[in-house]
């Protein structure tokens, strides 16, 4: 119930609150009015925000005598007071007449880093106390000279949200109270504003504000600033809250690792020789032999120059391990990523990196040539890799984990390894013509886990060679051919997994090819084993138990039907392999 402020005389340029005399009002932010006053005092020039309806034993009140206990820290601008009068708080810091919105964008990268630095080392100090901003945007960060303060902080719990913030509002505190990560991304959205001169999503309506803000990711920022700058901005305005900076000294401490490679840089530059241009055409050549002669000294000398920067280049960066200057992790989207395309970011990726891909169809063949890790950032089956008429994903060399896509590929195999070690999961593979995944060479390594590889025409999955796959809680399920197809000495290991609505064989084990299946169900296929596969433990771990639905027909029973004793043993003679039945 609002408390009338009957006893309060209106305010008034003259008129003293407290210890403060008021002078000039000023724009309302914080509260529902603000004046810039002065300390009778010591004559300090003070700020007073003024919050109406607020008794001295009301919420905002107990918010602001906590706030004027906080520590004191250069980049918080303090709380100097709080003055009740009647239904009236006044809370009082010091003035300063700028801030970050009146400074002209965008900045240099090097100005950028240094005054976000400064901002999440005071929102570190707010958050090691309880206390949350809320309400980030550039007219609570002033500015003295290069110095940032923050102000307005601590009363996003007691006071609406003013809509001029909503550009700065993490989807996480559009419908709930903010966090110090939702803190952590409006200072991600001031960093990109910086850096670019515009917002991550520059909508007028506030309508569509609030879509993009819900669904959409940040436009991107200019590929012209460095690789490592770009990806802190992208962990800022990370969705997913287990990937973005969990405590804002995280990001801080990754800007300054970045500025202090961008002062290296800067330091090489301006310490290598530089190319003035030379002005041939206005040499005055005198005839004769003597022209020769100086065209010769002028390029003897450009040479040089050249010779000399390329050596000063090459000592500055000898011995520095070059790989650690890239970002670890990578984005990919159709826009608003550091990458168009997967295959770009591999190309650009260092060994172990790990590449976020974004919802979309990505329409190429992936090459797989390092060790990394390819991660859908979405839902899952919103990242989809198309290809018409080569693999989605072409394996030779390496260690991969792929996790979450959906792949579909026309006339080749959803997979095609050829060496290296692959390890696939939550992810759901189909092949239009042929092969669904193609396995071979004597070195390779498949795993497979929660995945679905379904409904082609060949095989589904295929190996030969030496090959060794795996499979954990997988669905191999209706394709024209085979579900499982081992040849040459290929080995494949099966848990948990389901085989089904294959035509010809569940699974079939030529030449000297071995399959054992654990706890796997085998139901609708044309025939449930054939070859030297043997089994394990049946699901539910009641060998005696069917692992196909009761009605089929008899064929598909082939599987469920084989009841072994304890110590039931099977020799592969060709490999020498010895299968146990269950234990």
């Amino acid at each position: 119930m609002p408390h009338p402020a009957a006893n309060v005389p209106p305010l008034r340029p003259g008129l003293v609150i407290g210890e403060y005399r008021l002078d000039a009002s000023l724009t309302a932010d914080v509260g529902d009015a603000a004046w810039r006053g002065q300390s009778l005092l010591d004559q300090a020039i003070v700020r007073l925000d003024v919050f109406q309806d607020t008794p001295a034993t009301s919420p905002l009140t107990r918010v602001a005598f906590e706030l004027a206990k906080l520590p004191p820290h250069p980049n918080l601008l303090p709380v100097l007071d709080v003055v009740t009068m009647d239904a009236l708080t006044f809370v009082v810091s010091p003035y300063l007449p700028t801030s970050l919105a009146e400074r002209p964008r965008p900045l240099t990268p090097e100005a950028a880093v240094h005054t976000i630095r400064q901002l999440l080392e005071a929102l570190q100090v707010l958050h090691e106390h309880g206390q949350v901003h809320g309400r980030l945007a550039p007219d609570y960060v002033a500015l003295d000279g290069e110095h940032v303060r923050l102000r307005g902080y601590g009363f996003s719990q007691v006071r609406p949200r003013p809509a001029e913030i909503l550009p700065y509002v993490s989807p996480h505190a559009l419908d709930a109270p903010p966090t110090p990560q939702d803190d952590i991304w409006a200072a991600g959205v001031l960093l990109f504003e910086l850096l670019s001169g515009d917002l991550p999503f520059p909508h007028q309506n506030q309508d569509d504000l609030l879509l993009a803000i819900r669904t959409l990711y940040p436009d991107p920022l200019p590929h012209t600033l460095p690789a490592r700058l770009r990806h802190i901005v992208a962990r800022a305005l990370e969705r997913d809250r287990r990937r973005q900076y969990a405590t804002a000294q995280q990001m801080a401490e990754e800007l300054t690792a970045c500025a202090a490679e961008l002062a290296q840089e800067t330091t090489a530059r301006t310490s290598s020789p530089s190319l003035r241009p030379f002005a041939v055409a206005s040499i005055a050549s005198p005839p004769g032999r003597h022209t020769g002669r100086l065209a010769l000294l002028v390029i003897g000398l450009i040479s040089f120059l050249m010779l000399a920067g390329i050596w000063l280049t090459v000592r500055y960066f000898e011995g520095k391990d070059m790989w650690r200057m890239l970002p670890n992790e990578t984005i990919v989207a159709p826009a608003g990523g550091d990458f168009a395309t997967i295959s770009e970011a591999i190309r650009s990726a260092r060994t172990g990196a790990r590449i976020l891909i974004r919802p979309g169809v990505y329409r190429e063949t992936v090459l797989l040539t390092k060790n990394i890790e390819l991660v859908a950032d979405g839902p899952a089956g919103s990242v989809i890799i198309a290809s018409h008429d080569a693999p989605c994903l072409r394996q030779s060399l390496g260690a991969q984990v792929v996790r979450g896509l959906t792949l579909q590929s026309h006339q080749a195999p959803a997979i095609q390894l050829n060496g290296g070690a692959l390890t696939i999961e939550d992810s759901q593979m189909t092949a239009v013509a042929g092969e669904g995944v193609a396995v071979k060479g004597t070195e390779t390594r498949l795993v497979m886990r929660r995945s679905r590889l379904h409904d082609g025409p060949g095989h589904g999955l295929a190996a030969t060679d030496g090959a060794r796959l795996e499979l954990v809680e997988c669905d191999i399920i209706g394709h024209g051919g085979d579900g499982i197809r081992l040849t040459g000495q290929a080995q494949l290991r099966a848990y948990d997994s389901r085989i089904a609505d294959n035509r010809q064989a569940g699974v079939r084990a030529l030449e000297r090819a071995a399959a054992r299946l654990e706890r796997c169900t085998l139901e609708r296929n044309g025939k449930a084993t054939d070859g030297n596969v043997t089994l394990g433990q049946l699901p539910g771990a009641q060998a005696s138990k069917p692992a196909l639905k009761e009605g089929l027909p008899a064929r598909s029973q082939h599987c469920a039907s084989h009841v072994f004793p304890a110590n039931w043993r099977h020799s592969t003679p060709h490999t020498g392999l010895t299968h146990h039945g269950p234990e």
